[in-house]
């Protein structure tokens, strides 16, 4: 029978301690849709990313964080993505 108020008791304080979590990381959870910004807007710019790491392109996984990435169009007129990662 201790074993059960024991269960119990230690039950209702990792409900607890999982409420205080949840209410301290503000009640969201992390989405991948939200991405950090690495470059501010300047001025007259516009900054239009294109990939992010873990993002799949066509059959393609961007893998690490992208240092740098370019286009060009190729001979058959396609386009072609370069890029530059830390892995």
């Amino acid at each position: 029978m201790r074993d059960w108020f024991l269960m119990k008791r230690n039950l209702k304080i990792g409900a607890a301690l999982s409420a205080v979590v949840v209410a301290v990381s503000g009640g969201v959870a992390y989405s991948a849709s939200i991405k950090p910004n690495y470059i501010l807007p300047g001025t007259g710019v516009e900054i239009n990313p294109i990939a992010y790491a873990g993002d799949k392109i066509t059959s393609t996984v961007v893998r690490g964080v992208p240092d740098g990435m370019g286009a060009y169009k190729n001979a058959a007129g396609d386009i072609t993505l370069l890029s530059v990662h830390e892995i």
